[in-house]
């Protein structure tokens, strides 16, 4: 089955995708000398223990090291983080354009999260809502760009409370996500593009970067509060109209994003105690 084409005037330059990819690229390079130098430490330090310490040592230091590698997990977020926050905002940003049912893709990727946090010391899981009278909702994404947004809310919510109960529900072409909290001022001020003293002191970028990726996708954000905060992700006009039924419907099944939702976990989340 042949996959889903876009018009010409909305495929990527390779030129601009390449000094996007070398500009990141570049950045996290940066970093990954010092990374695995440290893991590079943490592992000798991990085998010396298991074959030439005393008991004793091995009950004080391996808490120290597990820590330690929680530290690297989390550098190499911010990295990653950072990188993708500085490819985000260079114009024009060029996209891997896809058209997919929403509530399909969604459903996807909260299967894929929850497996994922089987894996984690939370108890709190992710649920898809469904459409009233499953209404298909048709989209125009990039799925790299999708993933990194909601892997990004998801460990945000989950750091605040391990027992969350996301919830994405749809209606129209609104997306809203509930995870049964009042969220802070600072949040919700870099959901809609403002960093404040408060959040960059504490380093937070995840936030920021999920509204970047909601601007280039083309995404309204809004957050509003009564019991609970609610974000609320407006989709663009329904891309049918442009690409054709018979073309959509053959758009190949994505990948869930469980390679993203794993990365993020690993690096904001406790893993479970074997």
């Amino acid at each position: 089955m042949p996959e889903h084409t876009l018009p010409d005037a909305l495929h990527p330059q390779q030129e601009d995708a390449a000094d996007e990819l070398q500009l990141r690229g570049g950045l996290k390079g940066r970093f990954f000398a010092d990374f695995c130098l440290l893991q590079s430490t943490v592992d000798a330090l991990q085998n010396y223990l298991v074959h030439a310490a005393t008991p004793d040592v091995q009950d004080m230091a391996a808490p120290l090291l597990e820590e330690m590698k929680q530290r690297i997990f989390r550098l190499e977020r911010l990295a990653d983080n950072a990188a993708d926050l500085v490819a985000q905002s260079q114009p024009p940003r060029q996209l891997n354009w896809t058209v997919q049912e929403m509530t399909v893709y969604l459903a996807q990727l909260c299967d894929a999260a929850n497996h994922e946090l089987e894996e984690c010391a939370v108890t709190g899981r992710v649920h898809l809502q469904p459409m009233p009278q499953n209404q298909p909702v048709w989209a125009q994404i990039d799925l790299a760009i999708v993933q990194t947004m909601f892997a990004n809310l998801f460990s945000n919510s989950l750091r605040a409370n391990p027992a969350a109960k996301i919830t994405i529900s749809c209606t129209g072409r609104t997306l809203e996500y509930h995870d049964g909290r009042i969220w802070p001022e600072a949040a919700c001020a870099q959901l809609a593009g403002v960093q404040t003293p408060e959040a960059l002191a504490n380093g937070c970028t995840g936030l920021l970067l999920v509204y970047r990726c909601a601007q280039n996708l083309g995404w309204r954000l809004e957050t509003a509060a009564n019991q609970e905060t609610v974000l609320r992700m407006t989709l663009p006009p329904e891309p049918l109209a442009a690409f054709g039924t018979h073309n959509v419907l053959r758009t190949p099944r994505p990948e869930s994003g469980a390679a993203r939702l794993r990365e993020e976990f690993r690096a904001t989340l406790p893993p479970k105690k074997i």
